[in-house]
């Protein structure tokens, strides 16, 4: 076991019970150790590493509604990535890929020409609409599996 961290879990108690006042607390535990908690109910964080220090937190999430949509489960995802991980680094391979992308279309309006694209733009229609938005919702998904396996990557 390595214990090198000063981090401590801190949460607070009774946050969405406005007859009862918010109750804080921090915990400092063990290497080794699990805590279980429904963090929808619990506002909690873990405190920043300090310089040179090395911690290993594991994160399980279950859903407690088996009927949630898939886009609630991407809303819910995407809430829960940006809490843990920071709006910068979920969003930076969005807009990596997003560049890329827009670099690549920019260039082919300069070999092909801006009226040779509208051109077969238009001539697409609705199918290409289609297209993007689900290349759109693919991409969106894959970012958000890259973000969380990059950063469990990094955390280790």
């Amino acid at each position: 076991m390595i214990d090198d961290s000063s981090c401590r879990l801190e949460y607070k108690l009774h946050t969405r019970n406005p007859e009862v006042p918010d109750q804080p607390g921090s915990v400092q535990y063990s290497p080794g150790s699990l805590v279980f908690f429904d963090g929808d109910k619990l506002r909690h964080r873990i405190t920043p590493s300090g310089a040179n220090e090395m911690r290993v937190s594991l994160t399980f999430e279950y859903v407690t509604d088996p009927n949630m949509r898939p886009w609630r489960r991407f809303i819910s995802n995407m809430k829960d990535a940006i809490a843990y991980f920071g709006f910068r680094q979920v969003f930076r391979q969005i807009l990596i890929l997003l560049s890329i992308g827009t670099a690549l279309f920019v260039g082919l309006l300069a070999w092909q020409g801006f009226g040779s694209v509208a051109a077969t733009l238009m001539a697409a229609g609705w199918g290409l609409v289609l297209v993007a938005a689900t290349a759109c919702i693919t991409i969106s998904r894959c970012a958000t599996r890259c973000s969380r396996a990059g950063s469990a990557s990094r955390s280790k």
